[in-house]
């Protein structure tokens, strides 16, 4: 089962017996479904499922009026560049909501366009910018192992919160993604694999590239610890605290194009990494223009060259 159709799958999941919730956003159920994301979305009697317009910060506003009024929605956006037309809502009208003592949720999931050569206008991988901006918490999806409980756990808590998935993982099967080994209790950080030689955190939507690392350093003979960042929040450290004190090298990736984010908090507690014996940060390197041309947008790194100094030291 590929990326989008297990959280397809587990969205479904969570609505086909829910009463009194809104689902919204535009072709949600109709046309290609935002890639597969809501298609075949069935609600019970008393819910409603909305094919809306292009009009994003009226939408967020519903959102937090129906929460305001007891109901549960989820707002489906079809690129995280169109969260932007909403943050007048998601910080103002979304203080005046902190106030209130609503039991209801409101969970908007955009699609990161992160599958290249989608234009100018289709190319805005920040979702952490977004949350932080807002002061939203946000969850990333980034396998089938992540997805199960982050859907289960958050679609309809109560509250608001963002739930991201990637374009570029959609077609990617199941098998593929490792297995979930242990995750903190607010899914902040999932473990994937313990390792003695090497600690890898991968952030924002960067775990594929962290597993062909690791099975970079497998394949040597090395052990090598694997882990992914999912929460855009205030993050407890201490699962990966305590791998780096055992391997004391560690590999920081983050595909994201945001500038300064939790990669940046996680190595400010390191002392910028100048005490340990191995530090590589895996990073989208150059001008932000040339971001903004064509490209696969692909994170590129030499796999090979960052496991010889990894173990050269």
């Amino acid at each position: 089962m590929r990326y989008v159709e297990l959280i397809n799958r587990l969205i479904q999941d969570q609505i086909r017996h829910r009463q009194n919730i809104i689902l919204f956003g535009q072709n949600i159920g109709a046309g290609s479904c935002l890639g597969g994301l809501t298609r075949n979305l069935r609600v019970t009697e008393s819910s409603r499922l909305i094919n809306t317009t292009n009009a994003e910060n009226t939408l967020v506003g519903v959102g937090f009026g129906l929460m305001l009024n007891g109901i549960s929605s989820v707002f489906f956006v079809k690129q995280l560049d169109f969260v932007l037309l909403g943050i007048d809502q998601m910080v103002n009208t979304n203080n005046y909501v902190r106030l209130s003592e609503s039991r209801a949720s409101f969970t908007i999931v955009p699609i990161v366009v992160d599958s290249g050569y989608q234009g100018i206008q289709s190319s805005y991988n920040g979702f952490s910018d977004v949350c932080s901006l807002a002061r939203i918490p946000g969850y990333l999806i980034n396998g089938s192992g992540d997805a199960t409980r982050i859907i289960e756990t958050e679609l309809f808590r109560p509250g608001v919160r963002m739930i991201g998935v990637s374009q570029r993982l959609f077609g990617i099967e199941g098998e593929q993604f490792p297995s979930v080994r242990s995750a903190t209790k607010n899914n902040e950080i999932f473990e994937y694999y313990d390792g003695q030689d090497l600690t890898i955190v991968c952030f924002n939507l960067s775990l594929t590239y962290g597993v062909e690392l690791h099975k970079g350093a497998k394949d040597r003979g090395m052990s090598a610890a694997l882990y992914s960042v999912n929460y855009v929040e205030l993050v407890d450290w201490t699962m990966i605290d305590a791998s780096i004190r055992v391997t004391n090298r560690l590999v920081v990736i983050d595909d994201s194009k945001t500038v300064m984010g939790l990669p940046e908090q996680l190595l400010s507690r390191l002392n910028g990494g100048s005490d340990l014996a191995f530090l590589e940060i895996i990073k989208r390197r150059g001008r932000f223009e040339d971001t903004l041309r064509p490209s696969s947008d692909e994170l590129s790194f030499d796999v090979e060259a960052v496991l010889e100094a990894a173990f050269r030291t």
